[in-house]
């Protein structure tokens, strides 16, 4: 079953107070924008904080983004990766941490995520369930 925007904000818990990291491929493409916007209308409509971080299109910086992000202790950090691969430290770090990761795009080859969102349907998943 997929997730509307509304329900995968909601995946961070019961919503009100809570915190998400999101950390964007970069703001610099429209298509970017436009899911930032959507994502930030479910946030703004569940109570969620969403801190928005710009990727800018730099794997390297994402990697230190999503490792600062793990420190902030947010509920969740939701992640359009440019090059997940680069990103198994920083999502094996919020595992442990017992952060979720809610994630766009394509996974890290390591570590575990709450739910993925599919940009072309606009639809989140959860995690290992076939669409």
């Amino acid at each position: 079953m997929g997730l509307s925007p509304d329900q995968l904000i909601a995946a961070t818990g019961d919503g009100k107070g809570n915190t998400v990291e999101y950390i964007t491929f970069g703001l610099q493409f429209e298509c970017q924008v436009a899911l930032v916007d959507d994502i930030k209308a479910a946030a703004d409509k569940a109570g969620v904080k969403l801190n928005i971080i710009d990727g800018k299109g730099d794997p390297n910086l994402q990697v230190t983004q999503v490792l600062d992000a793990v420190t902030k202790q947010p509920d969740a950090i939701l992640i359009n990766p440019v090059n997940s691969t680069l990103l198994v430290a920083g999502v094996k770090r919020a595992n442990k941490a017992n952060i979720s990761r809610l994630h766009h795009g394509e996974c890290a080859a390591e570590g575990k995520y709450s739910a993925t969102l599919i940009s072309t349907t606009w639809l989140a998943v959860p995690w290992g369930q076939d669409v």
